[in-house]
């Protein structure tokens, strides 16, 4: 249902010719602690029965909160073929503790999560970025304009830095 009632407002704003941000606590792309691979404390509270009995007590969400976990990755996929219909789309979102900015096919990602905590990316980058920042708190801040245009920046204190 939800999926289906997104797809239906992509539509009309496209029609309309109309910029969309969807804003979702969860990246669809991410280079922070959350893009971890697949881990084996994980894949057992995840897939292997008798370990899912911890799911039951609370404890999957300690493992569910990854992009690489099942119902992230199905939420990923149904996003992504909506995605894949329309060109007027940034998806911003926070859940890593940094900044990061992935421009993807017609899209633009964001994961603005630095507001008042810090977390590192992971040395091997999992996606390729257009920019990120662990190194300070801050925000990242979209500018759109009359004509049309848009700027991205990212906002640090005492520092701001076109993106895009």
């Amino acid at each position: 249902m939800f999926f289906e009632k997104l797809d239906s407002m992509l539509l009309y704003s496209k029609n309309n010719q109309e910029q969309v941000i969807i804003a979702g606590h969860h990246p669809l792309y991410t280079n922070g602690n959350h893009s971890k691979k697949m881990q084996p404390l994980r894949f057992m509270v995840n897939y292997v029965p008798p370990f899912q009995l911890f799911g039951l007590a609370g404890l999957y969400r300690l493992f569910s909160q990854d992009i690489d976990s099942r119902h992230y990755k199905q939420f990923r996929k149904k996003m992504f073929v909506l995605f894949d219909k329309y060109d007027h789309l940034i998806y911003v979102s926070g859940h890593d503790h940094n900044m990061q900015y992935f421009n993807i096919g017609n899209d633009k990602y964001i994961v603005s999560g630095s507001g008042s905590k810090l977390s590192g990316l992971q040395k091997k980058k999992r996606f390729e970025s257009k920019w990120e920042s662990d190194q300070s708190t801050g925000f990242i801040r979209l500018d759109f304009y009359s004509d049309g245009s848009m700027k991205i920046n990212a906002v640090k204190p005492n520092e701001s830095i076109l993106i895009e």
